[in-house]
Formats: structure tokens, sequence, C-alpha cells
């Protein structure tokens, strides 16, 4: 199998062509794993970010329950004192009943 001058002439650029086709091949992984590294900070300050948000508006949520706890415990002794008052013993009835045939 040898080669002619003129299958040279076409063979050799042929080999450049395939070797820059092979040299970004192997650069694919290395480029890939970069822009995965990349996502992935991004990803991380966002979570980062995140969380401190939350943090913040679950301490508002927290402090809004206190707030409508306190003021339905309010209400609700507002409530007993109201009962208490309208249930307030007869002096002259009694509290049993005799039932006897």
């Amino acid at each position: 199998m040898s080669l002619k001058a003129i299958e040279m002439q076409v063979a050799l650029p042929r080999t450049q062509d395939a070797g820059r086709v092979q040299e970004q091949f192997n650069q694919r992984n290395v480029v890939e794993q970069h822009q995965i590294q990349q996502e992935q900070k991004q990803k991380a300050e966002l979570e980062r970010k995140k969380s401190t948000k939350m943090e913040g508006s679950i301490s508002r949520m927290i402090q809004d329950e206190e707030a409508s706890s306190q003021s339905r415990d309010q209400s609700s002794k507002k409530r007993k004192e109201k009962k208490k008052e309208e249930v307030s013993p007869h002096p002259y009835k009694g509290k049993h009943i005799d039932i006897s045939l």
C-alpha cells in the first residue's frame, strides 16, 4: 500500500483536521467539567441567599403567629370573664335537683 504523491497531498491535510477534531474531543470533558463547576457555584450562591431570605420570612411568620396567639389568648380570657359574669350563681337557687317519687 504505497501512497502516490497526489494521495499524500489529500491525506496530510486530513490528518491535521483529524488531529484538531481529536484535540477538541479531548478538551470537551475539561470544558464540560468547568461549566458544571460554574453552575454549581451559581446554585450554591442562590441557595445561600435563599436560606437567609427564608430565615427572615420564617422569623416574621413566627412573630406574626405569636402576636395572633396573644390576641387569641386575650380574646379567650375576655370570653371566659364574660361567661363567669353570665353564669354567676343565683343567691336563692340551688345547684342540685331533688326528684323523689
